[in-house]
């Protein structure tokens, strides 16, 4: 299975986030920029670590988003904005 440091690589580099928000940023997922989902309960739920990707699988969660903002993270999942590949 697919571990946090493999998804954030794979993000990385299928958003080329490098050139879009930099190595400096790129640096900062999992503490600035978080991976989050909304779980069956409708809650949303942020991905930092091994353990919180498990327990996302596990849930079979099948959309992230990637942000350093919850408020953006709250909109944008409840919202069908996510039917589009967007940074």
């Amino acid at each position: 299975t697919l571990g946090y440091s493999e998804l954030v690589n794979s993000a990385i580099q299928a958003f080329e986030l490098s050139t879009v928000i930099g190595n400096k940023e790129c640096s900062k997922i999992g503490s600035a920029y978080k991976f989050y989902y909304i779980d069956s309960d409708g809650d949303i739920i942020s991905i930092t670590s091994n353990n919180d990707l498990k327990e996302a699988q596990k849930s079979g969660v099948n959309k992230l988003l990637l942000t350093n903002n919850q408020n953006d993270a709250n909109e944008r999942l409840n919202s069908s904005i996510l039917n589009c590949s967007t940074i």
